[in-house]
C-alpha cells in the first residue's frame, strides 16, 4: 500500500497561503529532500499554476542559491499530477487528471505509490475527507499571518503521532506525523 504526505508551510495561527513563511536555504534544502522519498507530486491547479514556470525556468539555469537550486531540480524531476477541471496539458514532467482526485490519488497509492502532496489546501481537504492523507509534513513558521487559508476546518478532528521534529536555523519546526486511522 502506498502513502500520502501532505507536506505544507503553516504559520504558528495556522495559516498555510505562500507568503508569510521564511523561505531561506535550510527550508529549500529540507524540501528537496523530501521529494526524494516520494515517487509523485500532487498538486492542485491553483499551486500549479504558482510553480510552473518559475521552479522549471531555476532548475534549468541554475540562476539561484545553490539550495534553492536543488529544491528547483529535485521538484522538476519528480513526476507531477495536477487535479484540474481547466487545463488540457502541462509541461513540466506533469500528467492532468480532469477525473475524481479522491478516485485517483486511492489507485495510486493501492498501486503502491508513495505520494506528496504539494501544498493546495482546497485539494487537500477533498483527500482527508476521504481518510487518504497518511502523514503530514508541517513546516511550522515562526510567523503570525492573520491571513491566508487555513490548515484545517474549524470543526475538523484528526488524531496524530508524532514520528519526528527538527529545528532549522530560523525558527521554522519541521514536524511529521502519522494519522491515526480509525480503521487501523
Amino acid at each position: 500500500m502506498g502513502e500520502v504526505v501532505w507536506g505544507i508551510n503553516c504559520t504558528l495561527d495556522g495559516r498555510c497561503g505562500h507568503e508569510d513563511g521564511i523561505a531561506d536555504e535550510a527550508l529549500h534544502r529540507e524540501a528537496a529532500e523530501s521529494f526524494a522519498q516520494c515517487d509523485t507530486l500532487l498538486l492542485g491547479r491553483i499551486t500549479y499554476e504558482l510553480m510552473f514556470p518559475y521552479w522549471a525556468t531555476v532548475a534549468e539555469d541554475q540562476s539561484d542559491t545553490p539550495e534553492v537550486n536543488a529544491f528547483a531540480v529535485a521538484m522538476t524531476e519528480v513526476p507531477k499530477v495536477v487535479f484540474s477541471r481547466t487545463l488540457d496539458q502541462a509541461g513540466w514532467n506533469t500528467r492532468v487528471v480532469s477525473s475524481s482526485p479522491v478516485d485517483e490519488v486511492r489507485r495510486l497509492r493501492d498501486e503502491g505509490a508513495r505520494m506528496n502532496l504539494g501544498a493546495s489546501p482546497a485539494l487537500a481537504v477533498q483527500l482527508r475527507e476521504a481518510g487518504l492523507i497518511d502523514r503530514f509534513h508541517f513546516v511550522l513558521h515562526p510567523v503570525v499571518a492573520g491571513r491566508g487559508p487555513k490548515l484545517f476546518g474549524d470543526n475538523e478532528s484528526i488524531a496524530m503521532t508524532l514520528n519526528s521534529s527538527a529545528l532549522l536555523p530560523a525558527g521554522q519546526m519541521v514536524l511529521d506525523y502519522t494519522v491515526t486511522h480509525e480503521d487501523g
